[in-house]
């Protein structure tokens, strides 16, 4: 499950399985940043997946190019001045430049990103690893759902309909999923039916007054059935499909 995607103009950060795992894209031989955890993307690499130094999204996070005691923000959130605040006190052996007073590119410093190619569809992650144009610049997905679009029809077309919350919301299309012996429900909620607007998890629970521990704060109880409000149902996570920022 993918728990929150961000993009930057330069790559992207995107954590899964309950922040578990972590996979930054970014081109070879730049430093990233995220909260006080940092990491180098290999000269030989196209992007990195490792297990997650954070539990949660970060305040601050972005990339860097790196030449000898000098780093240069590349791509950042928040914005420049609180990244490279971070990454000053992080670093304080560091120099951190803008990109206004960075001096000029040497021989042994990394190229300047290339201009991307048009394209009539944009290049997107598969099993995990991120797609990278030939050039090695990061691909960068135009959102949340373009970033995971393969792997979301593959959940929809390989699972079977979930009918009756087909019916209870109007507008979606929900299948039910079966994985290593865990059993729960994918969907996505759709504007003017061809906008995917949400997708949406859905574990089986009976109904209770507080959600599990692990779902509390973003997720909502829908029971199967209207007329028994407190019978079966589901606990159902919504992310916004733009953003992968979970809803509350």
């Amino acid at each position: 499950m993918i728990d929150t995607l961000l993009l930057l103009s330069d790559g992207y950060f995107k954590w899964e399985d309950g922040f578990r795992t972590m996979t930054v894209s970014c081109r070879p031989g730049v430093m990233w940043y995220a909260d006080g955890a940092s990491g180098m993307i290999p000269a030989s690499a196209k992007g990195v997946r490792l297990p997650s130094p954070l539990p949660c999204a970060p305040a601050v996070c972005g990339f860097l190019l790196v030449s000898d005691d000098t780093l240069t923000p590349l791509a950042c959130l928040p914005d420049e001045t609180a990244f490279s605040a971070a990454v000053r006190k992080a670093y304080p052996q560091k120099r951190v430049l803008t990109r206004t007073d960075a001096p000029p590119k040497d021989d042994h410093s990394p190229a300047p990103p290339a201009e991307p190619a048009a394209a009539s569809e944009p290049p997107v992650p598969k099993d995990g690893a991120p797609v990278l144009p030939e050039n090695g610049a990061a691909a960068v997905p135009e959102n949340f759902w373009d970033c995971n679009i393969e792997e979301l029809t593959r959940l929809l077309k390989e699972n079977p309909a979930e009918e009756g919350m087909n019916e209870l919301i109007p507008g979606s299309r929900w299948v039910r999923v079966s994985e290593k012996g865990v059993s729960y429900l994918a969907g996505v909620i759709y504007e003017d039916e061809t906008e995917p607007l949400y997708l949406c998890y859905g574990f089986e629970r009976p109904w209770s007054e507080t959600p599990p521990a692990d779902l509390e704060g973003y997720s909502q109880w829908i029971p199967r059935d209207f007329s028994s409000p407190h019978g079966e149902g589901y606990w159902v996570i919504y992310t916004d499909a733009k953003t992968g920022a979970r809803i509350r």
